[in-house]
């Protein structure tokens, strides 16, 4: 996994660098006022599915610049739950 987060997170900084120069500038930290589209989408339709992602997308070379994973489940929530048992006082509170 920590192989495929490495790659995709080069693959990213590469595409970023190419959209810098397609607008003209050639440093890393200079400001690039570009113009980009979001798109996301869930894992089943209907809005049913826990897992969705959103995409943010150059507009003039249309290469995804940046995403995020999202999800409706709470990580706290669902470990207490297990912990605690849905149904005790404590778990209400």
């Amino acid at each position: 996994m920590n192989g495929h987060l490495v790659g995709s997170n080069l693959l990213l900084l590469d595409v970023r660098k190419n959209v810098r120069e397609v607008y003209g500038s050639k440093k890393d930290n200079d400001i690039v006022d570009i113009g980009v589209s979001y798109d996301g989408s869930w894992l089943t339709r209907g809005h049913t599915s826990n897992i969705g992602v959103g995409c943010i997308i150059d507009l003039l070379t249309g290469f995804v610049i940046d995403y995020e994973v999202m999800s409706k489940l709470c990580g706290k929530w669902e470990q207490t739950k297990f912990a605690l048992k849905e149904d005790t006082a404590k778990f209400c509170i």
